[in-house]
């Protein structure tokens, strides 16, 4: 709800403004919001019934000017998303409650800006905010360094009592926990993107990962690694620790591990590849983590695997290759192809041409892409960023 009027501030007492938050429990879960799967849904909870109100709501922005990507967390006794259309629709130009001119560390009170905003505002509070359960509101702004904002509202029916001074007074001093709160949810935010991030592109290239412990027990598994070792029947998981079928093989891994976990040099990674019908490369490498020689299920190892099945897979990014070296499908799918490892007859079968269309197509490639022949070709199809964009 984005307005024209801008919102005081609810006075403040120097009483008030001392109070300490003496919930333990309610302290907790404010901390543990950052983890939760819906962050801080479990403290809205509380914190409703810490206070007697019958919606929460904590709102997210990060980008001033676009209210459009708030995002929000909410509890309540009641449907609030029946309220969405008719907000939109009717009463979003009444609103008075101008979110992105608040202060952070602010407490504000629906009273102090109704009794600013004049008739619009009264319409609004009359006709949308009391149906829709929120009579009685307080709204409590917070930010962190990085720019993250975050907006704590409470409300409640009418009729219903206003918030005593007792009540303002906890919310006031939840301010600093909450933007200390929203710091560390920003920092774990900004980490589970950049590890998406890393992640999506090594599945590219065909390899999946695991964190291992220090007893070299699985942590963590991605899905490119979970797939490999669902379709490679050399592999699998028993007692919660990577396991090959061959007896030698297995023992080998073990060892393999074991070297890695005490090697600490920085260029320090083992390697072993696994012969068959679908070859199979691992290589790991020890992690320096600070907790790791404190605590044995902190991870340890990261164990790299690489099947052969799932490189030919992840080689499936014509429409990249086509916008970044400016070939037509055709020549896309053939250069993909040679890259797999095709002869030029082969990728003729597999394209439905003749062994002649295919070499004039591969004459265009090469003069396209400003290659010497096959093998540079294959060399710059495999090395190519195009490949971050396979579907």
């Amino acid at each position: 709800m984005i307005s024209r009027v801008a919102t005081p501030p609810a006075p403040q007492s120097p009483a008030d403004g001392a109070q300490r938050v003496t919930d333990d429990a309610l302290l907790q879960s404010l901390y543990e919001g950052p983890i939760e799967a819906a962050p801080w849904r479990g403290f809205l909870r509380a914190l409703r019934d810490r206070l007697d109100s019958g919606y929460a709501n904590l709102a997210f922005h990060g980008l001033a000017g676009a209210p459009q990507h708030r995002q929000a967390i909410q509890d309540a006794d009641w449907d609030c998303g029946r309220h969405e259309r008719p907000y939109r629709d009717t009463y979003a130009r009444l609103d008075p409650i101008d979110y992105l001119d608040m202060q952070p560390g602010t407490l504000y009170r629906l009273d102090d800006i109704l009794a600013q905003a004049g008739p619009e505002g009264r319409r609004f509070h009359r006709e949308f905010l009391r149906p829709a359960g929120m009579d009685q509101l307080v709204i409590l702004h917070v930010a962190e360094p990085g720019g993250l904002r975050a907006w704590l509202t409470l409300a409640r029916r009418h009729p219903a009592r206003a918030y005593e001074p007792a009540e303002l007074a906890l919310m006031r001093a939840l301010a600093p926990h909450l933007s200390s709160a929203l710091k560390v949810f920003a920092v774990l935010a900004k980490g589970s993107v950049q590890q998406s991030v890393y992640r999506d592109a090594l599945g590219h290239y065909g390899i999946g990962s695991l964190l291992l412990d220090g007893r070299c027990e699985v942590l963590e598994i991605d899905e490119s690694a979970r797939r490999i070792i669902a379709e490679h029947p050399a592999l699998g998981i028993h007692g919660n620790r990577l396991k090959l079928t061959a007896a030698a093989d297995d023992s080998a891994l073990q060892a393999l591990l074991e070297d890695a976990l005490g090697d600490e040099s920085a260029s320090g990674c083992h390697a072993m590849r696994v012969a068959g019908m679908t070859p199979l490369e691992l290589l790991a490498r020890a992690l320096h983590s600070p907790l790791r020689h404190v605590c044995q299920s902190s991870p340890a190892l990261v164990l790299h695997l690489r099947s052969e099945a799932r490189v030919s897979e992840a080689l499936d990014y014509e429409n990249p290759l086509m916008k970044l070296l400016g070939l037509t499908a055709t020549e896309a799918s053939l250069a993909l192809r040679l890259a797999q490892g095709s002869s030029l007859v082969e990728a003729a079968q597999f394209l439905g041409l003749t062994e002649q269309t295919v070499r004039t197509y591969s004459k265009q490639i090469f003069a396209k892409t400003a290659t010497r022949g096959q093998a540079d070709l294959v060399r710059l199809v495999l090395s190519s960023v195009a490949r971050l964009g396979a579907g």
